[in-house]
């Protein structure tokens, strides 16, 4: 079963202010990402504080206190230590997995917008199967069918993957 969590004002207002460093972060150094840009600059810094706060969402799931969402990792490290990759979308039906998510990380699947929904989990090794290989608009790209997906906690006896 799916996890819902809701950010405070103060956690959503941290979200805002990492995304808005982000997003002229990005402009200044003219970013572009490597898999999707979004057409509109408004949808781009909705999409990222999105990211950002989904992160938030996960910590919060996880149990980590006092959370804070690093930028510009760029795949280093993980969203969440010691090894959490979040994968955030408005479509719940799939966790989609990069050639660039590191094999070593976990991936946690977050969907929606405040409250988040914490969809589920899987290493992201497992969901870089040929099973789940995608040859639509997105790839290169894997994407796991959210019901495959771990949906309790990591440290329960029961989520062994």
């Amino acid at each position: 079963m799916s996890a819902q969590v809701t950010l405070t004002g103060d956690e959503m207002t941290v979200c805002l202010k990492l995304a808005v460093i982000k997003f002229e972060s990005d402009r200044a150094l003219n970013y572009k990402d490597t898999y999707f840009t979004p057409d509109t600059e408004e949808l781009k810094f909705k999409y990222q504080l999105l990211a950002i706060a989904s992160e938030m969402a996960a910590a919060k799931w996880l149990g980590v206190p006092d959370f804070v969402p690093q930028l510009n990792t760029f795949k280093n490290e993980p969203d969440i230590f010691p090894d959490w990759e979040v994968k955030h979308s408005l479509n719940p039906e799939y966790l989609t997995i990069r050639p660039t998510d590191r094999d070593s990380d976990r991936a946690i699947f977050v969907t929606g917008e405040n409250p988040f929904i914490i969809e589920g989990w899987l290493p992201v090794k497992y969901c870089k199967d040929d099973s789940y290989a995608y040859d639509g608009y997105e790839k290169p790209c894997w994407r796991v069918p959210r019901a495959e997906l771990v949906k309790v906690l990591p440290n329960e006896s029961s989520a062994k993957a």
